[in-house]
């Protein structure tokens, strides 16, 4: 039965201060995990040419990111422990598997970057250390996001530290809505009136865009990201108390129409997908909103002819005008082996790394909002759309499932069947819950 327990808490009220950024989901294959990984003791890549050293496996880092560890973290890191610091390196795409591979040989790196909903998968299999006594006993975890805490947490412990993490709202082409009418202060709030824009801005109604929304469709799960999202904003949840999905529920039913809705009308289309490259389509113009995050805002900055046009991060959406926004997260974190023959180093490793300064320059590095409230004076949050932190008052972190590397992709081939006039709505969503359970082995 998978774990149910997740939050649907709000942030706190006051401004929260979260960054979004391109972090990805690492979904693959979870290979049997063996014993975990286990420290190492000899230099490679270490400061300083140390007897002992530390190793760190970090994913998608691009050169300064590498720098900066090597010089700024790692001699932070002698200095408190005496110890080197060897790094690992990995793409995103191929990083979860190599993990899983390091573990089960015995190779898994001293401390290790965990991406969105990684925890579960590999807490379940004891690859990783509980941190919770260690959390607790360190006088800076108060100024962590509790939401983003969760998305760390496997069956009531905590596994990881949160560095980064992937807002995901309605975000605008305000050059686009101006021309419909619409400013920074009258952007929508509830589906209706999200609906009710996109036919504004259809080109087929005179409008700007060809095809107005885009539901972040890309190569990998963001079109199912964009659903859950809707779900959960209609009070859904992937299954209930007994552990059996509920993706047939109404809630489910009616993300799942209103999204459908979309592409039936002609205001999104399936066949632009954003290949991770080059323009997307609100850069290009073809659409002026995107369910997304800070990948929008960056790629429209990267890509877009000319003056560079306006993006503002909107309020996350509500089903209804008496409904409850929510907004989800994909959150980047750093957890320690369960192997290592380390411990309190890999954890000194762990509070350097998630320290607000270090975060703040990571979080730059991979555009990406932090998970702490005083990781907030670097130049590069004080330039990003202020939308993006206020959408972080109600996140809502995907269920913390050990199956959810193999869910993601389950539910996103069954919602191309929908979308694309294959299979109603009510077949796509008992399809779902059939596969859903066969993963999670609920009968």
């Amino acid at each position: 039965m998978p774990n149910v327990a997740h939050t649907n808490s709000h942030l706190p009220s006051r401004r929260t201060i979260l960054r979004a950024g391109t972090l990805a989901a690492g979904f693959g294959a979870l290979a049997t995990l063996a014993a975990c990984g286990t420290g190492t003791n000899s230099a490679v890549g270490g400061a300083g040419g140390a007897s002992k050293t530390l190793s760190l496996q970090l994913l998608g880092a691009d050169e300064k990111t590498i720098e900066f560890l090597k010089t700024t973290v790692a001699e932070q890191f002698k200095a408190k422990t005496g110890f080197g610091l060897e790094l690992r390196t990995s793409d995103w795409a191929s990083g979860f598997q190599k993990m899983v591979t390091a573990a089960a040989s015995g190779s898994l790196a001293d401390v290790v970057t965990l991406g969105g909903i990684w925890t579960a998968p590999l807490a379940s299999k004891k690859a990783l250390l509980p941190l919770d006594e260690k959390f607790a006993a360190w006088d800076e975890n108060a100024a962590f996001n509790p939401n983003m805490l969760t998305d760390a947490r496997y069956e009531d412990k905590l596994y990881a530290v949160p560095y980064a993490a992937d807002i995901r709202t309605a975000c605008y082409r305000m050059d686009h809505l101006e021309k419909v009418g619409y400013t920074e202060d009258s952007l929508p709030t509830t589906w209706d009136e999200y609906k009710a824009m996109a036919i504004k801005l259809s080109a087929k109604n005179g409008g700007p865009a060809k095809s107005p929304l885009s539901w972040f469709n890309d190569k990998s799960i963001g079109i199912q990201q964009s659903f859950a999202q809707l779900m959960f904003q209609a009070g859904g949840s992937y299954w209930d108390a007994s552990g059996k999905a509920s993706f047939s529920s109404d809630a489910g039913k009616n993300a799942l129409d209103y999204l459908v809705s979309f592409y039936t009308d002609g205001l999104s289309d399936f066949n632009d997908v954003f290949t991770g490259t080059g323009a997307g389509a609100v850069a290009a113009g073809r659409s002026s909103a995107e369910y997304s995050g800070l990948l929008v805002y960056r790629n429209t900055k990267d890509f877009a002819q000319k003056p560079t046009p306006k993006i503002v991060a909107g309020p996350p959406l509500k089903a209804t005008a008496a409904g409850k926004p929510v907004s989800s997260a994909w959150v980047n974190k750093f957890g320690v082996a369960a192997g290592t023959k380390h411990q309190d180093e890999a954890w000194e490793l762990v509070k350097i790394l998630t320290s607000a300064t270090t975060m703040e320059t990571l979080n730059e590095r991979v555009g990406a909002l932090p998970t702490r409230s005083d990781a907030v004076n670097s130049e590069f949050f004080k330039s990003l759309p202020e939308g993006f932190s206020k959408a972080g008052d109600y996140v809502r972190t995907q269920p913390t499932s050990p199956n959810m590397l193999a869910i993601g992709p389950a539910i996103k081939i069954v919602l191309q069947k929908a979308v694309l006039g294959q299979a109603t709505t009510d077949e796509a969503l008992a399809e779902i819950d059939k596969k859903v359970n066969e993963i999670n082995g609920v009968a």
